[in-house]
């Protein structure tokens, strides 16, 4: 089946009005040491306007590191900070690329109740420091939003997907290094003209770092994005970038939707192209969501 494209041949984002559930796997490697951080997080559309969309973003689940709950200071430290974010609402232009903050003020007030908490229960260098580090974040909304658009989900999730894709080269920013700039990669974009085996459109993203502040060093970046047929959205994202400095560091991200738009749904049942046993079925349901993200991971 052909991939259905607007009268303009893009795809065009059409976001759906119910709530999307994913779950969402890092795998860090620095050298020799790996390192995985594993939740789950819901995307809502809140509205929309000439601009574009407002979208609520919350995190749905703990945080996983490793396949366990944070025990480190720093590690629940890192957690507890970062929670002071959701439920978030952002602004996202027709191209689905993250343009501002709409819920800045309430943020600041959590993490005004979050930093009296972690005052009165830890004291040190360590505490002083994730605080500074947090006050400087959210001094002012330009400030988060760079910050937000260096979260691996986010630059994952929303990143210019659509619009004029078609065989081609564009630059991608992904954040690698930390208190560094996102990198930059030129990437070769290309487009299956049929639907995938699932049903899905599937755009592919290769490419090598092409950035100034890094003439000197090497680097590939790799994405693959599955989007439903219907609304367009994001049903599976795999993105993989490197960089070789005194070790070589890569980070993966895997993105994959737990629930399924109704209407989506219904298009699918009467896809002829999606055929699937009823036995097959039943595997599907009895593996637990991380298995299956595990089997998307090992096929990409």
């Amino acid at each position: 089946m052909n991939v259905p494209l607007s009268q303009t041949n893009k795809i065009q984002y059409r976001p759906c009005a119910e709530q999307l559930q994913y779950g969402i796997m890092y795998t860090i490697e620095n050298g020799n040491d790996v390192n995985t951080i594993k939740y789950e997080a819901s995307i809502r559309l809140a509205d929309a306007n000439e601009r574009g969309y407002v979208f609520f973003i919350d995190r749905t689940s703990k945080i996983f590191i490793n396949d366990e709950e944070p025990d480190l200071m720093t590690d629940v430290l890192a957690t507890t900070v970062g929670g002071v974010l959701y439920p978030l609402k952002i602004c996202i232009d027709h191209a689905c690329n993250l343009h501002s903050i709409h819920n800045f003020d309430m943020i600041r007030q959590r993490w005004e109740s979050v930093k009296e908490l972690l005052r009165n229960d830890y004291e040190g260098e360590l505490i002083d420091k994730y605080i500074a580090q947090t006050e400087l974040s959210l001094r002012e909304a330009a400030i988060l939003l760079q910050c937000l658009k260096a979260d691996w989900f986010l630059a994952s999730y929303f990143c210019n997907l659509y619009g004029a894709i078609a065989n081609g080269k564009k630059q991608v920013a992904f954040s690698i290094m930390e208190n560094a700039a996102p990198v930059k990669y030129l990437v070769d974009v290309t487009r299956d003209e049929n639907l995938t085996a699932e049903n899905l459109i599937k755009l592919s993203h290769n490419g090598s770092i092409n950035d100034a502040h890094y003439t000197a060093t090497s680097g590939n970046y790799r994405a693959q994005y599955f989007l439903d047929p219907y609304y367009h959205t994001v049903d599976t994202a795999f993105i993989e970038c490197d960089m070789k400095l005194y070790n070589e560091k890569k980070i993966t991200v895997l993105v994959s939707r737990l629930n399924a738009p109704e209407q989506y749904q219904t298009a699918q049942q009467k896809a002829s192209s999606y055929n699937v046993t009823d036995d097959m079925q039943v595997v599907a349901v009895k593996k637990t969501f991380w298995q299956r993200l595990d089997d998307k991971l090992s096929k990409l």
